[in-house]
């Protein structure tokens, strides 16, 4: 019966740390998520601020074939691509996703956090422009009267 008793502490004892090693794991991943990862402080060499106010910050991005970024994160934005490219991008979570990307062509992304990957053979140049407030038409329209 005492050996039982043994076991079972033991596995309370082995549940306690686990689950304060989830907390702290847990912990530091939203903490590493939340910070935000400034792309122009991160990739510097990378990045350039064009122009900024209070509503949008405009970004130039050029990189070489296999240059590699490190993580950082984007509000939400419009990308115009100044040239065609093909990158990887790794999300936090693990997920990669290739994008190939072609010269004139306009996105909108929700932002995100990754590492960005030139897996082409061309140079990529970008040109974000990033949101920094959450505007609706509703809001934009009482804003006018």
């Amino acid at each position: 019966m005492n050996w039982i008793r043994k076991e079972v502490r033991k596995m309370e004892q082995t549940a306690k740390t686990q689950d304060r090693l989830n907390i702290a794991h847990g912990i530091y991943k939203l903490a590493f998520d939340s910070i935000a990862q400034d792309p122009v402080v991160t990739d510097g060499d990378k990045y350039s601020v064009v122009l900024e106010n209070e509503r949008v910050r405009v970004l130039r991005y050029h990189d070489k074939p296999g240059d590699r970024t490190l993580q950082h994160a984007h509000s939400d934005y419009v990308l115009y691509a100044e040239s065609s490219f093909k990158r990887r991008l790794t999300f936090p979570d693990g997920r990669k996703q290739g994008v190939d990307v072609k010269a004139g062509s306009v996105g909108w992304m929700k932002g995100h956090i990754h590492i960005g990957e030139n897996i082409g053979d061309t140079n990529t140049d970008v040109i974000l422009v990033e949101l920094k407030e959450d505007r609706t038409l509703d809001k934009t329209e009482k804003d006018l009267k």
